[in-house]
């Protein structure tokens, strides 16, 4: 690519930071405000398509992109973590007014649990594919023999 003159870099940098306003991109490279805003307008227009000016938009685009996905992307592995976190704060336990244990926040923990199984493409209704079982109790025998039957 052709080296631009400064104040065509400029241009381009400017029309990248501000997110597209060319006019204002113009007047911030230093380009002549003594003409009609609508003479501005045009001109900024045939700065923003001249072959070489628009390639350099498009470089420094890609080039902002880059660093917008580096800088505030969140790796899943990332999330997974966080939520893991929650999930696993949510089962500590605490003693009630009574002395008696309970858990901290089981609804935290389902959650964390849900959105995790959904972000690794797991335990959704389709698939929860595991046969179903009845258990049935005789209680005229002692405890102890308890009768396991599968089917309906």
């Amino acid at each position: 690519m052709a080296k631009l003159q400064p104040k065509q870099e400029a241009f381009a940098v400017n029309v990248v930071q501000n997110g597209g306003d060319k006019v204002k991109a113009r007047a911030d490279a230093g380009y002549s405000m003594n003409m009609s805003k609508p003479s501005q307008c045009v001109d900024a227009d045939n700065l923003y398509n001249h072959p070489k000016i628009s390639l350099r938009i498009s470089e420094l685009q890609i080039e902002a992109d880059k660093i917008a996905k580096a800088k505030f992307t969140i790796s899943v592995e990332q999330r997974l973590e966080w939520l893991n976190e929650v999930a696993l704060a949510g089962l500590e336990t605490y003693s009630d007014q009574q002395g008696n244990q309970r858990r901290e926040n089981l609804s935290a923990t389902s959650g964390a649990v849900k959105v995790m199984n959904e972000m690794l493409g797991v335990g959704g209704d389709d698939n929860d594919t595991g046969e179903s079982i009845s258990i049935n109790f005789n209680i005229s025998e002692p405890v102890g023999k308890v009768k396991v039957t599968r089917g309906e």
